[in-house]
């Protein structure tokens, strides 16, 4: 039988400090509890490190020494994976409650204040404690670098488990904990992150590159002026565009190749598609007819100067108004010229004041 193995000083002091928090919480420090820790502190001295050991052999170890290790993790002098606890969904609230009650002590009173009830308190400073676990820093020191790390890191690791639900529970309570500390004042930012990129990113890919790029600085330009829903519909009917571009005429690989043929087929689709009756009854706004694709036509005449073709046949001159700032006519009997802007005007008496 191999002989026990010797602790190194350090690691020695260290079952020591621990047996010292249990008696300070008025625990007790039993043989058991005691042999555990040596048992888990003999496993990483001999195998070198914590990062030494194997995924499987570090599962075992927490698992035999469960109280231990959370004391570890929580006091920081333990970092672990977040496949580990995505494992064994360790909980670390507990032994961060005993263990760091300052930052415990701030953290009830930041929920305090915003009202959150107490089973979520708990489910937060659980979380909360998961992040010191990966990344060694102090519950009430926790960043947004830290957050943001550990929060994808641990979402992934529970993705990985496969169960269509997986992920969810877990995901809610970390933007539950981002509201509280960015009222805290610990993090920049209480916007939850897009778990993908929208749309109106990834619509581009099957396009042709010249084409979305143009689209997209026209879409950039128009946002500067428009109302931002005006705008998300020329975005969509312009990707739209660009798709059918790109299945229909392949061959169109820039702006420069674009012709009128091309968008009167493309309004030609659209009014057979399916769900072209929703489009027809719904009212464009002035922007769209139903898509502004003039923008996408090399040198359109509205870009360099023409006027556009006027509706109904009127003329689309200009017109000027007379300002309503301008004094009122002397009194007269001389009728005055129609209003190039309304009906003409009843001949004045006199003006009013």
């Amino acid at each position: 039988m191999p002989a026990a193995l010797v602790l190194l000083p350090a690691v020695r002091d260290q079952v020591e400090d621990y047996r010292t928090a249990l008696t300070q919480l008025s625990k007790g420090s039993g043989r058991t509890t005691v042999q555990a820790a040596r048992s888990f502190a003999a496993k990483l001295q001999r195998a070198g490190g914590w990062d030494r050991l194997t995924f499987d052999q570090q599962i075992d170890a927490i698992v035999k020494a469960r109280a231990f290790a959370s004391w570890l993790m929580v006091t920081g002098q333990l970092t672990v994976s977040a496949e580990v606890l995505g494992r064994l969904d360790l909980r670390l609230g507990n032994a961060a409650g005993n263990h760091c009650r300052e930052a415990h002590r701030w953290f009830t009173g930041a929920c305090a204040l915003l009202n959150v009830r107490d089973g979520d308190v708990a489910l937060q400073w659980n979380t909360l404690a998961k992040v010191t676990a990966l990344t060694g820093v102090a519950p009430d020191r926790v960043g947004t670098a830290e957050f943001e790390h550990t929060r994808r890191a641990i979402i992934d690791a529970y993705l990985g488990r496969g169960l269509p639900s997986s992920g969810r529970n877990i995901a809610s309570i970390f933007h539950r904990l981002q509201l509280t500390l960015f009222h805290a004042g610990r993090l920049d930012s209480a916007t939850r992150p897009a778990d993908r990129a929208p749309v109106s990113v990834t619509g581009w890919a099957a396009t042709a590159p010249a084409i979305a790029e143009t689209a997209q600085r026209y879409v950039a330009q128009i946002a500067l002026s428009l109302r931002p829903s005006t705008v998300k519909h020329i975005e969509h009917d312009l990707r739209e565009f660009a798709t059918w571009l790109a299945q229909q005429h392949p061959t169109v690989a820039t702006c420069a190749d674009l012709q009128r043929r091309h968008i009167e087929e493309y309004k030609a689709w659209v009014a057979a598609k399916t769900g072209s009756i929703h489009r027809q009854t719904a009212q464009p706004s002035q922007h769209q007819e139903p898509a502004d694709q003039s923008a996408l036509l090399p040198r359109p005449d509205h870009r360099v100067g023409l006027p556009r073709p006027a509706p109904n046949g009127r003329s689309s001159s200009p017109v000027t108004c007379p300002s309503s700032t301008s004094p009122c006519p002397a009194f007269s009997t001389t009728p005055q010229p129609p209003s190039s802007c309304g009906p003409p005007a009843p001949t004045p008496t006199r003006c009013p004041g």
